[in-house]
């Protein structure tokens, strides 16, 4: 049965391997009769800072707290609509793929940026008001599928357990265990790419990137697990008709 699927990529240069892997990804998922839809980060210019200007209407003008005013926001459809419109693709979504190369051992600041602005409290965490009680398996994002295809510069030994980077997993676990499990997603393993040597870069030109295919088709594999597609949490999510410095993807 087709689904949806978001793709959401971090990388400003359309040559690189990061976004070969994306259009390869995108191929894949089309062929096999998927809808497609796409967040790229740097195209849609995102705003990557989460501050003041995420929160055009203030509940405490005189000290800033995000949580408080994230709710806020979110509650009374007062976000930017950037972050609105992104909130909606997720809901959309029965699944999310993430492509970005690792940087200093973590995800791009303007990735992180995405996590920290469009996981509002109360439709990521703090779900139904109820805290800490609807993570790790309930929540929004309930029976919803992730994968990350990341790029390491490096060979496949380097991110072994001995290796000298320490074990790709272990380097992710910041982002499968918190930005991901912890919100009820069904996590399927990364999609890395590391340099070996039969991936050189005229071989880049003339190869598919390698895994792309076993990996997606793992990642749709039926049956997908029911979410909590309930009247609240499908509700729209408002979009303004203006927000300062937020730019729609």
């Amino acid at each position: 049965m087709p689904k949806t699927v978001l793709v959401v990529y971090a990388h400003p240069e359309p040559r690189s391997l990061t976004r070969r892997f994306v259009a390869e990804t995108i191929q894949t998922l089309e062929r096999q009769g998927h809808t497609v839809h796409q967040s790229d980060l740097h195209g849609m210019g995102w705003k990557a800072t989460f501050d003041e200007d995420d929160f055009p209407s203030r509940i405490n003008n005189d000290r800033f707290a995000f949580i408080q005013e994230s709710e806020h926001a979110y509650r009374t459809g007062q976000q930017t609509r950037d972050v609105a419109t992104e909130q909606r693709k997720l809901l959309d979504a029965d699944a999310v793929i993430f492509h970005f190369p690792l940087w200093w051992f973590g995800m791009p600041a303007i990735l992180k940026g995405w996590i920290d602005r469009v996981y509002a409290y109360g439709f990521a965490y703090g779900y139904k008001g109820a805290g800490n009680r609807y993570r790790y398996g309930d929540g929004i994002l309930k029976g919803k599928r992730a994968l990350l295809s990341v790029m390491v510069g490096g060979p496949a030994q380097d991110y072994a357990p001995r290796g000298i980077n320490g074990p790709l997993d272990e380097l992710l676990f910041p982002i499968t265990h918190g930005a991901l499990s912890s919100l009820a997603w069904m996590f399927c393993r990364p999609m890395p790419s590391t340099e070996p040597a039969n991936w050189t870069m005229p071989s880049r030109r003339r190869k598919s990137p390698p895994g792309v295919h076993a990996s997606i088709t793992s990642l749709m594999r039926p049956p997908f697990r029911s979410g909590v597609r309930t009247e609240e949490n499908t509700r729209e999510i408002s979009l303004p008709r203006s927000s300062p410095r937020g730019k729609q993807g």
